[in-house]
Formats: C-alpha cells, sequence, structure tokens
C-alpha cells in the first residue's frame, strides 16, 4: 500500500497501437488461484496517532451494504500482469530496480528490449517519457515535461515513435510531437491542422486517431484474454454531488453487467466539510469517495486488477493523506489485496488499455 498525500494524482496514460490485444491475452498465461476469501466487515474507531495504514472503519460510517472497503481485505499473491512499484518495474513476475527519478510510473511497451515508460518528473506536473535498459538505467526522452491533452501519449513499438497530442481548449490549437524512443531526440513539431501523410502505416494509423480519422471502439475497456468480457471503471451518484466509483465486468456480446463491485467509504456521508472536519488531525477515513487511479485490467480469463486509493485523513499541512492498493476480485465478486500494508510505494498496473 502506499501511504501519501495528494490533492489528486494526474491521470497518465498512453496506449501501443498494435500489439495490445497480445499483450492482454499474455496476462492469462499465468495462472492465479483467485481470492481466498470474501471481504471483511470489521471496524475500529478512530485513534489520536498520525494517520495509519492499518484498515479500520470508523463506526460512526459504516459501510452501506455491499460496499468494499479494499483495506479490510485478506492478502494475496502479487499481480501476475507487468506493473511498477514505485520506480521499481515488475516484468514477467521479475522486479527490475531502476534510476527513474519520476514518480507515478506506468508502463507503455518495449522498443528494442527497453521499457518505455511515462510519469512525472521531481517538481513538474507535466508528462514525461523514460525508455529503461535490462540494466535498470532510464533515459530521458524528449526535450523534458510535455503537455498531453484530448488523446493520450501513443508509443508506436513498431517503429520506435512516440506520438504526444495537446489541444489547448483556449485556442483549439493542435500541436503534435513525434518523438524517436531510440536516439530520444523529438523528431518533429506539427501545428498544422491537416494531418500529414506517407508515414509508415503505425505512424499513420496513430495519427489518424488524433486527427479523427479512427473508428474507435464503441465499447471502452479493457477485454479478457478470451475476448468474453470487458473491464471498465463506472460512476454511480453517491449524493451530495459525489460519486462512487466501481469496476464494471460486461459481455462483448450484449454489454450485460456480470460483475459491480463498489468501492467507496461511508458514501452516505456527503458534506465534506463536515467529514473533512472530523479528521483533521486523526487517522479516520475521511473521503467519501475512492479514487480509481489505473484502468482497470484483465490478469485472466477470470480475474480482474484494480487500482483503489482512499483519504485517511489529513496531514500537517491540512492536504489529504491517501492510502492505495492493487485488489483482485474474481468474475463471483471476491476480492483480495495483492499490496500488502508493509509496503508504502506507489502502485500502477499500466497504461489505460481502453485508450485513445
Amino acid at each position: 500500500m502506499q501511504l501519501r498525500s495528494r490533492s489528486r494524482r494526474l491521470a497518465l496514460v498512453a496506449v501501443t497501437v498494435t500489439a495490445l490485444a497480445g499483450a492482454l491475452a499474455a496476462c492469462g498465461e499465468e495462472e492465479s488461484d483467485g481470492p481466498s476469501s470474501a471481504p471483511s466487515s470489521s471496524s475500529s474507531a478512530p485513534s489520536s496517532a498520525a494517520p495509519s495504514k492499518a484498515a479500520f472503519t470508523p463506526k460512526s460510517a459504516p459501510l452501506p451494504e455491499g460496499v468494499v472497503d479494499p483495506f479490510e481485505l485478506p492478502l494475496g499473491k502479487p499481480p501476475a500482469i507487468d506493473h511498477a512499484v514505485g520506480t521499481t518495474l515488475v516484468l514477467d513476475g521479475r522486479p527490475l530496480e531502476t534510476d527513474l527519478p519520476g514518480t507515478s510510473v506506468q508502463i507503455m511497451g518495449t522498443v528494442d528490449k527497453r521499457v518505455v515508460v511515462t510519469g512525472a518528473a521531481p517538481g513538474d506536473t507535466l508528462t514525461s517519457f523514460w525508455a529503461v535498459d535490462e540494466s535498470g538505467h532510464a533515459q530521458r526522452l524528449g526535450t523534458g515535461g510535455y503537455e498531453s491533452y484530448s488523446y493520450p501519449p501513443i508509443l508506436v513499438e513498431e517503429t520506435g515513435h512516440l506520438w504526444v497530442n495537446f489541444d489547448d481548449r483556449g485556442t483549439g490549437r493542435r500541436v503534435v510531437r513525434e518523438i524517436d524512443v531510440r536516439s530520444g531526440e523529438e523528431l518533429q513539431k506539427l501545428t498544422s491542422p491537416v494531418e500529414p501523410s506517407g508515414l509508415d502505416p503505425a505512424d499513420q494509423a496513430a495519427l489518424d486517431v488524433y486527427y479523427g480519422k479512427a473508428k474507435l471502439p464503441a465499447d471502452a475497456g479493457a477485454l479478457s484474454p478470451d475476448g468474453v468480457h470487458r473491464v471498465s471503471i463506472g460512476f454511480e451518484d453517491a449524493g451530495g454531488g459525489e460519486d462512487r466509483y466501481f469496476v464494471q465486468v460486461r459481455t462483448v456480446a450484449d454489454k450485460k453487467v456480470v460483475l459491480k463491485i463498489p468501492f467507496a467509504v461511508a458514501p452516505e456521508l456527503a458534506d465534506l466539510q463536515q467529514i473533512y472536519s472530523r479528521c483533521t488531525g486523526r487517522p479516520r477515513r475521511c473521503s467519501a469517495w475512492v479514487e480509481m487511479d489505473s484502468a482497470p485490467y484483465f490478469e485472466d480469463d477470470r480475474h480482474v486488477l484494480a487500482e483503489v486509493s482512499v483519504g485517511v485523513g489529513d496531514d500537517a499541512r491540512g492536504e489529504t493523506v491517501y492510502v492505495s492498493t492493487v485488489v483482485r476480485c474474481d468474475l463471483a465478486g471476491t476480492c483480495e489485496r495483492t499490496t500488502g500494508e508493509s509496503d508504502d510505494r506507489e502502485v500502477n498496473l499500466g497504461v489505460d488499455p481502453s485508450a485513445p
């Protein structure tokens, strides 16, 4: 789990144009024993100690029926898919320690045996990119931090090119930048509203997305390896203008919902000012929502993984302290944590498989 202070982490998402289906299918090759038990419903009273990662639910704010507190779940196996834990990349189940300086690290793909990741450099809110070799050394790509809006960055593994799109909401002006992963150099900056032509077919497909020529899937979400289900994040009204986030699994054929797991703590306490006044200086589950930081994935045909965060209190500056964990759920709705309480590094499952 990770204990951290923040307002809200900016979403850093990207996707490979090709090989995505193969990558998702590869996730299902390693069998999972599945969750070991149902969610716990125990609770305990607040204390005067510093914000804690220990699991508890305030007695004054019981959970509604069917709502899961991720920190009451039993601990299971680590995720079977490639993911990042802090600045450590876990590839095929093996950890690779890196010298990445960034935070919120997410794996985008691989070019010439180097893993391309995105994240935020220290003190920077813009999107940065690195290529990590087999020794764990990270090379910064491009000219520094990049603005990205409307569409996420796209890594084209076949050509080794990284495309970054920024649509200025004020002027409507589009800027598209091309970065060469192999050399680390920015190759070009496109400002014309007309899509360039004559590129490698894989690169052209990436630009077709940015310029509105690509046919995007109508049903977003990561596919299961067998192609039967999709998993995505859903939202519903929790009262007081707040949303409750949940993981939702649907069948591809008829979009029927087969699994819906709401991750929320005390959503009935919709008065946030009242909640925060109770939480200041005390380790309480003071947030009325749980933020789903990363896109959910299928680990195999029967299990999904999702990163879940929840506010537990305020730090000395009055900012909300968040704790995050990765939760595994089977299609019957039984869940478990995959990251332990002793690990306070941020865990990221990877890029959003439904984007762009």
